[in-house]
């Protein structure tokens, strides 16, 4: 799986346009057929073998042990591999839960059962929590930090490494309470919390609803940054960015349309970011909190 990102210039239908145009001349190509530029474009589409579908308390490990052998751990994860083995799992072999004893597969069990919850409490504070309640997501190097890998796995596969971009979520405001579309919010940048950028770098921040998807409003405005038409400025050189459902009277350039009622999240990212915005040890400067606006 690969994902193909394109920037565009927001609001700017030309822009789109040409965007659009490029997109028409992206071809998938096998390998094989590489070395002739006529065969570009053709690939041949892999047969994927029928799975058996499993049933039952351990069923998770059951497809496990039958998908391994087709995506081998490398030997950097010998580790892990001696681990599954302590569960019955090698790669190559069936998984066949009656060699276990009554206390392993008891364990396993418990383990499938209480692996969502658990992992549903990841995905929502992965990454290095910064006190103003944001959390840094962590790149997309996961090695043997099997933990966020399945967070990665869950919430998004396709995470930029620090050079290309930094990214932050947070469901919290500063005072550690859910952001609730019932609410204002202000979110305020001093002038130098503004994230710095290289050539052709810019930031966002981006709204998703409780099912994780944008949020519908009526200007069509899903996200905001330095990039959004008519972004205004306060005359210190800080910025206000207004989070609510109606919109802010004498402020509608900088508003950030919420749901009108129940939980959402924001995303922050910023794309080719200076040295001191990728620097864990500096970017918190970066990192305000969301205000809730009484």
């Amino acid at each position: 799986m690969f994902a193909i990102r394109i920037g565009v210039i927001p609001g700017d239908a030309a822009d789109v346009a040409k965007v659009n145009a490029l997109q028409e001349k992206f071809t998938l190509t096998s390998l094989k057929y590489w070395g002739d530029p006529a065969q570009h474009g053709k690939s041949d589409v892999p047969t994927v073998p029928k799975r058996t579908v499993y049933t039952g308390d351990l069923a998770f490990y059951q497809t496990l042990a039958d998908l391994l052998p087709g995506d081998p751990p490398t030997k950097e994860h010998e580790a892990a591999v001696a681990l599954l083995k302590r569960g019955g799992i090698e790669i190559g072999r069936p998984f066949n839960p009656e060699a276990l004893s009554e206390a392993t597969r008891a364990g396993l069990a418990r383990a499938a059962a209480d692996a969502p919850q658990i992992m549903k409490w990841k995905v929502k504070f992965r990454g290095t929590p910064y006190p103003s309640r944001w959390n840094n997501l962590r790149p997309g190097d996961y090695g043997v930090d099997y933990f966020d890998r399945a967070a990665g796995a869950l919430e998004g596969l396709f995470v930029h490494d620090r050079d290309e971009a930094e990214y932050f979520s947070t469901y919290e405001s500063g005072d550690a309470k859910l952001l609730d579309g019932a609410n204002r919010y202000r979110l305020h940048f001093d002038k130098d919390e503004i994230p710095p950028t290289l050539k052709n770098g810019f930031w966002s921040i981006t709204m998703y609803g409780s099912d994780f998807q944008l949020v519908k409003n009526p200007i069509d405005r899903f996200s905001i940054g330095n990039r959004t038409p008519g972004l205004k400025y306060n005359a210190d050189g800080s910025l206000d960015i207004h989070i609510q459902n109606a919109p802010p009277e004498g402020q509608e350039s900088n508003w950030l349309p919420s749901p009108p009622s129940g939980l959402f999240r924001l995303n922050y990212r910023i794309y080719l970011p200076e040295a001191v915005a990728r620097d864990p040890q500096t970017l918190g400067k970066f990192l305000p909190p969301i205000e809730r606006v009484e």
